[in-house]
């Protein structure tokens, strides 16, 4: 059921790993009349590996560790359902819920880049790979910043 109070607005992307908990968190720190929540359609898949150290590190230096939740969420109908905002942080993402479930809640599709899962398993890559996801999980934390910023300044949050 839908909390009248507050607007509530859900973040979806693959694993709920990174892109949707950072999300999730930064929202959580710029606004308290907001109920924000996040989910992942993969997320019971979990590789873990590098990506969660990427997303440690930026939670860490930006002080957001306070607004983080303590483990990944798979997504379910109910996230949907509930919120008065979805917020896809990938076309696969929208792709993969539309065709899994039911869900009338207005909807934003941000087409943000994703790690590539198959070198983020735990398994040991190359320094210049690092350097590489390194470099890109500043990049994708910059466009989450910069759109969840918008989003509150074109909401009124």
């Amino acid at each position: 059921m839908k909390n009248k109070s507050k607007l509530r607005i859900h973040f979806v992307c693959t694993g709920n790993i990174y892109r949707s908990r950072i999300a999730e968190a930064y929202l959580k720190s710029k606004t308290k009349h907001v109920l924000v929540s996040s989910s992942g359609t993969k997320a019971s898949l979990q590789n873990k590996g590098s990506i969660v150290w990427y997303a440690q590190r930026i939670l860490y230096r930006q002080n957001l560790l306070p607004y983080m939740k303590d483990t990944w969420s798979d997504t379910k109908e109910e996230n949907l359902k509930d919120a008065d905002l979805v917020i896809f942080l990938g076309q696969k993402n929208y792709d993969l819920c539309r065709e899994k479930f039911s869900f009338n809640s207005d909807y934003l599709v941000w087409d943000l880049p994703d790690f590539d899962d198959r070198h983020l398993n735990g398994k040991p890559t190359d320094i210049s790979e690092e350097i590489k996801y390194l470099r890109m999980s500043e990049d994708i934390y910059s466009q989450l910043k910069e759109k969840i910023d918008g989003l509150i300044k074109d909401r009124n949050l």
